[in-house]
This record gives structure tokens, sequence and C-alpha cells, in this order.
């Protein structure tokens, strides 16, 4: 039957049309194979091996653009070698894309895409940056264009934790 195997918990499901799975949480096996906090499953609970970004933590949360590629929201400051705080973008084929840079000044815990593109972010964060910008402060919540920079016109806050969106 279908049984991944995994050596602790996953957080985030999300199926693939293709029939494969993608997988984030807080293990770092998957079928006695290491995967650190993400990985993809075959249709039938095997794992993947061609797919291997490798976070540096765990993963709460994971995204599937309509291009194909991955976002990835956590509580990692790496995925595979390159520095990623919290929110990273994977291609289809789990290399990272090095295009998409926001940073987070917390955990990530919640991502949602709006039918625009933009992808809302929720966590434990209280500050938001992307390579070589300034610190902005978002409470808990921002939104991002679709590039990764900040939207600096949305500024709702809230005073805890963003765990889930509808």
């Amino acid at each position: 039957g279908f049984d991944p195997n995994l050596n602790n918990s996953a957080t985030s499901i999300v199926p693939q049309a293709d029939g494969k799975i993608l997988i984030g949480g807080h293990f770092t096996t998957v079928g006695g194979v290491a995967r650190n906090y993400v990985a993809r499953l075959n249709a039938d609970g095997t794992l993947d091996t061609g797919f291997n970004p490798s976070a540096g933590n765990g993963v709460y949360s994971i995204a599937l653009q309509a291009d194909g590629q991955v976002l990835v929201a956590g509580d990692f400051t790496t995925m595979g070698s390159a520095t990623r705080n919290r929110l990273a973008r994977l291609n289809a084929d789990g290399t990272l894309d090095s295009e998409f840079y926001p940073n987070f000044g917390g955990n990530v815990v919640a991502i949602a895409l709006a039918p625009d593109g933009d992808v809302m972010v929720g966590g434990q964060f209280t500050s938001v940056w992307g390579r070589g910008t300034i610190t902005t402060q978002r409470p808990y919540v921002a939104r991002l264009n679709p590039d990764g920079s900040l939207d600096t016109g949305f500024t709702a806050s809230a005073n805890s934790t963003v765990a889930a969106f509808a």
C-alpha cells in the first residue's frame, strides 16, 4: 500500500497534476533515504529520487504555482546551500529559483496564492526584506508580488501569528 515511511511528521501535502505529491514537514528521511524537510513522492508513495531541494529546517506550508514552480515556507534559513529566510521558490525539478528572494524575520507558517499570482504570507514574522533592500515592518501578514518583491500597497497587520488563509 501507500506508505512513504517518513521518520517524522508531514505538515503540508500538495498533489500535482501528474499524480506526484509534494510533502513538507519535520522529517529527515523518506523510505529510509535522506530528505531534509521537503520531498516529492511518486503516485504510489515511493520517493521521487530526482527531487531533493534540502531545506535547512522544518517546512510548514507548500503551494504549487500554475507554472509548476513550488513555494516552500517554514522555519529554515537555507534551501540547499543558498540562504533563504523562511520562504523559497523551487523550479519544477526541485532546484532553487535564484531570482525569488524575499526574507522574513520569523517563521512563515502559511502561504496562499491569489488569482493574480500574488502570494499571501502569514506566520510569526514582524519584518520582510529582499535582496539588498531595507527591512519593512509587516506584523504577521504580508503580500508579495509574483516576483517575490514586497507589495508595498498591502499594509494589513495582525497582533499574533497568522496560521492559515481561506
